[in-house]
């Protein structure tokens, strides 16, 4: 009875022209801050500004003189969701971590990397933005590879920029950074014609990533000489980066 009820009142709704809609704001890793509105009618607006207020003033600037703002969610700077420019419904889980303000960037450099323990039977990877923005997860153990790790990381670590975004990725792995570069460029097509070690996740994210036209550069970072990768280096490792203490931001830091 109640889904009935719900139902009439969207077609009243729709007759009369009154929108009901559900707005969400959140930043965006590349910067800036999202807003999304959508009504139950189908109608869809999405865009970005360059500040919190901006957005909302975005959203509430859509409401005619009878229609609805059924929920307003806002997605603060700590929080695990951050929304795609082109796919606002999209989330990818980050974190994100207070910089120093000598390793605050735009957003755009982005540090990778693999850790696979073997006392604990650990496989990880972790990214850091120049942002603070942060992910990390762990794969399967048994028959892991570090290279295929390492290029699991830059992989997923692209799933943080929208279409057509300039990235600079930063990675002490050789042979992960081979691999990218000959995915980015064209000349890896097939996992087939691919490494051996290249699992087939790895290849498809970063297949999905130069499909998306990112703009991708692959620099080389030595492990424990760069701080943005020291940081990345202990995400992989799943300890703690909470305090981001001096030693840490200082090559050779990462302990």
């Amino acid at each position: 009875m109640r889904d009935l009820r719900a139902l009439r009142a969207r077609l009243v709704d729709r007759v009369l022209g009154i929108h009901s809609l559900r707005a969400t704001v959140a930043p965006a890793v590349a910067g800036g801050w999202l807003w999304h509105a959508a009504c139950s009618c189908g109608l869809m607006w999405r865009g970005v500004e360059p500040t919190r207020e901006a957005a909302h003033t975005a959203t509430t600037a859509l409401l005619g003189r009878r229609d609805r703002l059924l929920i307003g969610r806002e997605y603060g700077p700590r929080d695990p969701a951050v929304l795609w420019r082109e796919v606002p419904t999209i989330r990818v889980g980050v974190g994100q971590l207070a910089l120093p303000a000598g390793l605050r960037g735009t957003g755009s450099v982005v540090a990778c990397d693999g850790s696979l323990r073997d006392i604990d039977q650990h496989a990880g990877w972790g990214v850091v933005t120049d942002a603070g923005w942060t992910r990390q997860g762990r794969l399967k153990y048994l028959g892991a590879d570090i290279c295929a790790i390492e290029l699991h990381a830059i992989g997923q670590a692209l799933l943080l920029y929208p279409d057509g975004h300039q990235v600079t990725v930063l990675s002490d792995n050789s042979a992960a950074r081979i691999v990218a570069r000959r995915v980015f460029t064209g000349e890896l097509v097939r996992r087939v014609d691919c490494p051996k070690w290249v699992s087939a996740e790895g290849f498809r994210l970063l297949r999905a990533a130069r499909h998306r036209r990112l703009r991708v550069s692959i620099s080389t970072v030595k492990s424990k000489t760069h701080p943005l990768h020291n940081v990345a280096d202990r995400l992989a490792r799943r300890l703690d980066v909470g305090d981001l203490a001096p030693a840490l931001l200082v090559p050779g830091g990462a302990t």
